[in-house]
């Protein structure tokens, strides 16, 4: 099983993190740390064990890749912070695209000697469907987001030129009470003024954090190598139980009418699609490989 053989002994790597200080980067940094693994981080700004690089300038450290056996790619600007502008997507693919081509002219240079390539990618690579549950063997759709996640993870795989294994990470919506989508909602729905989108009824693919950081650590220590995953729970879920849920964690209820979907479209465009339409999206490989998942439905992801 791929849980308990997490536990077993493993050799400490040196690892270099992108989109280290964000809200996944810090958990798995944490987590990968008290392991006995050593963790560097890429930034703007100069702190311990982070090294400097600039995306638009195409300027990175060399010394960040010196003896770095695994990269593990998270940087990327939100898909979800407003309307996709012409400046907003060239922003989203220039944050993720161009910085792994910068990082791909670095180890050229650098002649490091490369394990493994972790990246992340989104479910928005399947696009939407109120008919079928995606599987990682599933082609992609086409539209702006599935073609950025397209874009994406092609961006990575030359990184086998340097022997190192590639792997893509498609993530659902990541859950946890101290960040990212539960923490911007929770003053909502603390303050009474939850609601929900459209029907209700449209599936979300989300996973909680403890369970996404799992599953980069025990890629990080070779017990799961295949190359794309989805890291989502198994438990199919609604946009409604997920704000029920929340709202439950923080003794409140869902009381005012639901939003309606023409004006979520006015609000955010073509984003109001990820948010109004189903996308069942099904971790398969990682059941296949016996992984167990802590929060493997919505019940109890916002009270840990």
């Amino acid at each position: 099983m791929a849980q308990s053989n997490a536990n077993q002994l493993h050799t400490p790597k040196t690892i270099l993190i992108t989109g280290g200080r964000g809200f996944i980067g810090r958990a798995l940094t944490h987590q990968l740390k008290s392991r006995g693994h050593r963790v560097r981080h890429l930034s703007r700004s100069r702190r311990p064990d982070t090294f400097y690089w600039n995306i638009e300038k195409s300027e990175i450290d060399p010394e960040a890749l010196r003896d770095v056996q695994v990269i593990i790619h998270l940087a990327g600007a939100s898909v979800a912070e407003g309307r996709w502008t012409a400046g907003r997507k060239k922003l989203l693919r220039s944050s993720r695209i161009d910085s792994a081509k910068l990082l791909y002219r670095a180890l050229v240079e650098s002649g490091a000697n490369l394990e493994r390539f972790i990246s992340a990618s989104g479910t928005g690579y399947y696009g939407v469907s109120n008919e079928k549950a995606f599987v990682e063997s599933d082609p992609p759709a086409s539209g702006f987001l599935a073609d950025l996640c397209v874009d994406w993870e092609q961006s990575v795989q030359p990184f086998t030129d340097f022997g190192a294994q590639v792997t893509v990470n498609r993530i659902g919506i990541v859950m946890h009470p101290d960040g990212g989508f539960v923490a911007k909602l929770k003053p909502l729905v603390n303050a009474g003024l939850g609601s929900i989108l459209g029907t209700g009824k449209q599936i979300l693919p989300w996973v909680h954090l403890d369970d996404l950081v799992d599953v980069f650590v025990q890629e990080v220590e070779g017990v799961l190598h295949q190359p794309v995953y989805n890291i989502v729970a198994p438990a199919t879920t609604t946009h409604a139980e997920v704000m029920h849920a929340l709202a439950h964690a923080v003794n409140r209820k869902i009381w005012l009418p639901k939003v309606p979907g023409f004006i979520i479209r006015l609000a955010l465009g073509k984003l109001a699609t990820e948010l109004l339409e189903s996308q069942d999206t099904q971790p398969a490989q990682l059941i296949s490989e016996g992984f167990v998942f802590r929060h493997p439905t919505i019940d109890n992801t916002f009270l840990f």
